[in-house]
């Protein structure tokens, strides 16, 4: 059922005050008593909206957060590279080497080139592990015939 644009807008004005509520440090309990206090009960009902609604309402505004979060994090990230970008331009025009490679170093820093690739590494020695283990059991395996046919041939 989609809901009507005065829906949309009441839910969200709901939101707002549970967010400002949030941030100022309330639990989803104070901040469910709060909200009929502040006039923003269920237009359907009458009543307070429950402690169910205000912890939906808190999952909704914090993915939203988080969302966003990454959102500015990458807008900073690039709004600094293309800074370091052009300062080392205006360096390799001044022949300044030395600070070329500064800013060189803080790109690297920046993008995270430098990072070992654990997850390869760690990945690879299992299956060396794992194929050391192998190895050992299929030689310990042909020695047990070895001995097994050489006691046969003995005995005959």
């Amino acid at each position: 059922m989609a809901l009507s644009t005065a829906q949309r807008s009441l839910i969200e004005y709901r939101r707002e005050r549970v967010a400002s509520l949030r941030l100022r440090g309330l639990t989803e309990r104070e901040i469910a008593e709060a909200l009929p206090r502040l006039g923003i009960v269920n237009p359907q009902t009458g009543k307070p909206y429950s402690d169910v609604t205000v912890h939906n309402d808190l999952q909704v505004l914090e993915e939203r957060w988080r969302a966003e979060a990454v959102r500015e994090r990458a807008v900073h990230k690039a709004n600094m590279l293309a800074e370091i970008r052009e300062a080392r331009r205006e360096a390799w025009k001044a022949k300044d080497l030395v600070m070329v490679d500064r800013l060189m170093q803080r790109e690297i820093n920046l993008l995270g080139l430098d990072e070992p690739l654990q997850m390869h590494v760690e990945q690879n020695v299992q299956v060396v592990t794992d194929a050391r283990e192998r190895l050992a059991h299929l030689i310990t395996q042909y020695a047990a015939r070895a001995g097994a046919v050489a006691d046969t041939e003995r005995a005959n």
